[in-house]
Parts: C-alpha cells; sequence; structure tokens
C-alpha cells in the first residue's frame, strides 16, 4: 500500500474511532471528578448529554433493581420489562446498523485503487453519525417512558438514590 492512501486511511479510522468514543468515555466518566476539573467557562457545559442524563433518570435495570423499595406493581414491573426488552433490541440493531456502515466505509477505502472523494467520506460520516443521534433520541425517549410508569412518590424515592 503506498503511503499517500495508507495516510489517508488512518486519518478516515482515527475521525471514526473519535466519533465513536469520545461520546461514550464521557458518559462512564465519574462526574464528581469531572466537576472538580471543570472550567469555570460558561460556554463549556458542566456534563455531556449521557452524564447528565443518568443524573437525573434511572433506566430499567437501576428501577427493578429497587422494585421493593419502590413498591412496584406487577403491572409496573411487566412495563418496564418490556420497554427494556424493546430498547436493548432496538440498541443491538442499530450497533449493528452502526458497525456495518463502518465496515462498509472500511472496505471502500481498502478495495479502491484512489482513496475515496470527499463526498464519500462526508456521507459515510454523516450516515454514522445520524444513527448514533438515532441511538441517542431513542435512549432519551426509553427514560422518559420508564419515567411515566412509575408514580410521583416512586420517582421521589428513586431521585433519594443519586
Amino acid at each position: 500500500m503506498n503511503k499517500p492512501v495508507f495516510s489517508y486511511l488512518f486519518l478516515v479510522a482515527f475521525i471514526l474511532a473519535m466519533l465513536l468514543l469520545v461520546p461514550y468515555a464521557n458518559a462512564t466518566e465519574n462526574p464528581e471528578q469531572k466537576n472538580k476539573e471543570k472550567t469555570t467557562t460558561s460556554s463549556e457545559p458542566d456534563k455531556d448529554i449521557l452524564t447528565e442524563m443518568h443524573m437525573y433518570f434511572h433506566d430499567g435495570r437501576d428501577i427493578l433493581d429497587q422494585k421493593d423499595k419502590l413498591r412496584l406493581s406487577e403491572e409496573q414491573i411487566e412495563k418496564i420489562e418490556n420497554l427494556m426488552l424493546e430498547h436493548e433490541s432496538y440498541s443491538i440493531r442499530n450497533s449493528g446498523e452502526i458497525k456495518i456502515k463502518e465496515m462498509q466505509f472500511a472496505s471502500r477505502i481498502e478495495s479502491s485503487k484512489q482513496p475515496p472523494d470527499r463526498k464519500t467520506v462526508e456521507t459515510f460520516i454523516r450516515d454514522i453519525s445520524s444513527l448514533k443521534t438515532e441511538m441517542f433520541i431513542h435512549y432519551a425517549n426509553y427514560l422518559l417512558d420508564l419515567r411515566e410508569i412509575l408514580s410521583q412518590k416512586q420517582l421521589n424515592i428513586l431521585k433519594q438514590t443519586h
């Protein structure tokens, strides 16, 4: 493989890695540590979207882990389990689509004699970003749907656990 094509492949791989890893790396940081390190610039958000969502919302597993404390009804448990199954199924399908797009992109780059043109690179990146955006939106809706299942009293109990 000649040097310009290799350099181009490395750049494209780096861009894809940043698109994939940065949002997830930020979501797994310790929020308390992150707050200690944050700057006071008003234009910078305190936390990224996922961290913020986890501060105020609980996912289905969190809720079911506290089912006795929350005194969940059988109907609530069933609704939560159904939402979890639907969300996990969607996430698996969407993650698979993202992975396929990334593989198609890598294959396209490796198989061509010339590096792909700017429009091709942009199209692949936009497609992958769109799938990731849909995944974030779906996750936010999942968390909001879970909250709608709970009573205000149950939400207050959950709020005390954070």
